[in-house]
C-alpha cells in the first residue's frame, strides 16, 4: 500500500473486482486470523484511503476550491467512511464482548492490538480529510483526532509481541505528528473572509499531507 501513499494516486485493489475477490477470503473462526471477516473487512477500508486522500488533495489544491466551488459529493465521502469506520468499531465491540469470558491465544490479542491502533489511525485521517473541506465541522473533528491520538499512546502502554516494534513506531510517529499540529488545526479563523478561510485551509492541509507523505517515503 506504501506505493499509492507515495504517489498520490487510488489503488488498483479499491477496483470493484478486486473489492469482491478480497471480500470473498474471509473465514470465520472463532479466534482472529488474517482471514477474519474483521479484518478483511478493516483492509477493504484501507483500499480506498489512498483514492480518498488523492481526491482531497486533488480539490483543496485546485483553482476551483479557492473560487468556492461545491465539495458535496467528496464531502459525502468522507463522511461515509467516517460511517464505516465507526461500524467497524462497533463490530470490533461485539466480538470482544463474545469472547470476554474465554482465554485468548496469543495470536488474538495481537490482530486485535495491531487492528484497533490501525482503525485509530484511519478515523485521525479521515477527520483530517474531513475537516478540511468542511470547515464547519473542523474544530469538532479536531478535538475527537486529538482524543484519538492519546488514545494511540495510551496502546504503547499494553504488551505487545516482539514483532510489533515497526508497527508501534508508526503509531507514535503518527500520533506525535498529530497532537504537535493541534494549534494549526484548531486555528480560529471565523472573522475571516470564506476565501482567506479556504486559504488557511489548503495551508493547513497541504503542510500535515506533505509531513505524512515525507514520512512514509523515509
Amino acid at each position: 500500500m506504501l506505493f499509492w501513499y507515495r504517489s498520490n494516486t487510488h489503488c488498483y485493489l479499491e477496483a470493484p473486482e478486486w473489492l469482491k475477490l478480497y471480500a470473498s477470503l474471509a473465514v470465520e473462526t472463532p479466534f482472529l486470523t488474517a482471514r477474519s471477516p474483521l479484518g478483511v473487512k478493516l483492509h477493504l477500508f484501507g483500499f480506498t484511503i489512498p483514492g480518498l486522500w488523492h481526491d482531497v488533495d486533488h480539490a483543496i489544491n485546485s483553482p476551483g476550491f479557492l473560487a468556492g466551488h461545491s465539495l458535496t459529493d467528496l464531502e459525502a465521502h468522507c463522511r461515509k467512511a467516517h460511517a464505516q469506520l465507526l461500524d467497524w468499531i462497533e463490530d470490533y465491540k461485539e466480538h470482544c464482548v463474545r469472547l470476554a469470558l474465554t482465554r485468548l491465544p496469543a495470536t488474538e490479542l495481537a490482530y486485535r492490538r495491531h487492528w484497533y491502533a490501525m482503525t485509530l489511525k484511519c478515523q485521525i485521517f479521515v477527520n483530517r480529510l474531513m475537516a478540511t473541506i468542511c470547515e464547519a465541522d473542523r474544530i469538532a473533528l479536531e478535538h475527537d483526532s486529538q482524543a484519538l491520538a492519546n488514545s494511540i499512546l495510551d496502546l504503547q502502554k499494553q504488551p505487545s509481541d516482539r514483532h510489533s516494534w515497526l508497527f508501534s513506531g508508526q503509531e507514535l510517529g503518527f500520533a506525535y505528528a498529530v497532537l504537535v499540529g493541534r494549534d494549526n488545526w484548531e486555528e480560529d479563523v471565523s472573522n475571516t473572509s470564506p476565501e482567506e478561510q479556504r486559504h488557511a485551509a489548503r495551508r493547513r492541509y497541504n503542510a500535515w499531507s506533505g509531513s505524512l507523505r515525507a514520512e512514509v517515503n523515509c
